[in-house]
């Protein structure tokens, strides 16, 4: 039942990142927590399947990937990342829901409000930040993404540039993060399992997404994740 679940939900949010680049993390963070009693584990699939699906996207863009934009991004990810990592193996699974439940409310309503509304100038500062910021999102829960999207969204001219180095940031800091975890011993064989199960969900889901890319509503269905994201995070407060 635990694989079904896992294929349901990978496959889902891959289906969703096609359609609007947002939406495998979450969809992890919001219902396997539930199924594998893991607030780490869903955290640890999320960057294994990351790995694989930046690869593809980041060697496709490779051409226009500026490195200068991409290190203190990176830099800032690696420092924070290192230090969520460890502290999400030392805290209780419990405290760890709720604190997942404040996140997730807290970041739907940045993304439903204010994440268009936002930019930044291209400093060093600023992707020391963002790095910061995703490094100990995405280490404690698998969701480094908005700080590294709004980043890399202000300080590029051209979608080209920034897929390449969304994707390569996405590639580097996701397999880093999957290292850290193996040094903690958070990654284990069943899980390994679990993020092949996920990988081959997420060759369907972008698959299905690309099919129809063209035919959907983009803003309704960003809507609909981020009060889904609401609602989960309301739920992980008070059971």
């Amino acid at each position: 039942m635990e694989y079904v679940v896992v294929l349901l939900v990978c496959g889902t949010g891959s289906f969703l990142n096609v359609l609007c680049g947002f939406g495998l993390g979450s969809m992890c963070v919001m219902f396997l927590p539930y199924v594998m009693q893991s607030a780490t584990a869903p955290a640890s699939m999320v960057n294994i399947i990351t790995v694989w699906q930046a690869a593809g996207l980041g060697w496709r863009y490779r051409s226009h990937i500026q490195w200068k934009t991409i290190l203190p991004a990176l830099v800032g990810y690696f420092i924070a990342s290192a230090i969520a990592v460890r502290l999400s193996t030392r805290v209780d699974f419990h405290v760890m829901t709720r604190v997942l439940g404040v996140f997730l409310v807290g970041l739907s309503a940045y993304l439903a409000f204010f994440s268009d509304k936002l930019h930044l100038r291209p400093t060093v500062k600023n992707g020391l930040l963002c790095g910061l910021i995703g490094g100990f999102s995405g280490g404690l829960f698998g969701i480094g993404g908005p700080p590294a999207t709004l980043y890399f969204s202000s300080t590029t001219d051209d979608k080209e540039t920034y897929l390449a180095n969304l994707q390569c940031f996405y590639l580097i800091s996701n397999a880093y993060a999957v290292v850290m975890r193996i040094v903690n011993g958070i990654i284990t064989r069943h899980l390994l399992v679990c993020a092949a199960v996920g990988v081959a969900a997420m060759a369907l889901g972008s698959v299905l997404g690309n099919r129809i890319f063209q035919k959907v509503n983009e803003r309704s269905i960003l809507l609909s994740i981020y009060a889904m994201m609401a609602v989960s995070g309301v739920v992980m407060l008070f059971t």
